[in-house]
C-alpha cells in the first residue's frame, strides 16, 4: 500500500465540439459540476443506496444510479425542460431543476449520466457536496466548491471509493 499526493486531472480538448466538456450546458448564470467515483454509485438499493448531496438536494436516486447502471460519472447543470432533447433553440438552461428523468446525452453513455440541477453560480458562494457511501456506517466525505460560472468552467469532484 502506498499514500502519495499525486494528482491527475483530465480534461477534454475544448476545440472538439464533441468533447464531453462540450456537450455540457453553458451560462453565467450557472454551475456546471461532474461528480465521479470507481465504486459504482447506487440510488435504487434501499437501504443499501449511497447518499449523495449536492447543495442540499439528494440526487442518488433510481434516475440517476440504477445498480444496473454500474454508474461511476454523474455530470450536473442546468439542461433545460427537456431532458430527452439536446441543447438547442427550444431546449435551453431554464433556471429549474428537474430530476424525474435523467438527461439522455449523457445517459446513453456507458457507466455515466446526467441530472437537470440547477445550481446558481452567484452571490458567490459555494456549493457543498456530501457523500454518505453505503457500506460506510454513516461516515460522510464533504467537498465544497466554487460556484463559478459554467461558461467559463466546469467542475469535477472525484470521490474515495471508501471512507478514511
Amino acid at each position: 500500500m502506498a499514500d502519495n499526493y499525486f494528482v491527475r486531472l483530465n480534461t477534454s480538448d475544448p476545440s472538439d465540439p464533441t468533447a464531453l466538456g462540450n456537450l455540457m450546458a453553458k451560462s453565467a448564470n450557472h454551475t456546471d459540476i461532474l461528480i465521479s467515483r470507481d465504486k459504482e454509485m447506487w440510488g435504487n438499493q434501499g437501504a443499501d443506496n449511497d447518499s449523495l448531496t449536492v447543495g442540499g438536494t439528494e440526487i442518488m436516486t433510481p434516475v440517476a444510479a440504477s445498480r444496473t447502471k454500474h454508474l461511476s460519472g454523474l455530470f450536473l447543470m442546468d439542461w433545460g425542460p427537456d431532458n430527452a432533447e439536446p441543447l438547442g433553440a427550444t431546449n435551453e438552461p431554464d433556471q429549474v431543476t428537474d430530476l424525474t428523468t435523467a438527461i439522455a446525452t449523457f445517459n446513453a453513455l456507458p457507466f455515466m449520466s446526467g441530472l437537470d440541477l440547477y445550481m446558481p453560480a452567484s452571490p458567490a458562494g459555494v456549493i457543498s457536496l456530501v457523500l454518505s457511501p453505503r457500506g460506510g456506517d454513516g461516515a460522510t466525505q464533504v467537498v465544497n466548491v466554487p460556484n463559478l460560472p459554467s461558461n467559463e468552467i466546469r467542475i469535477s469532484v472525484h470521490f474515495r471509493d471508501f471512507v478514511q
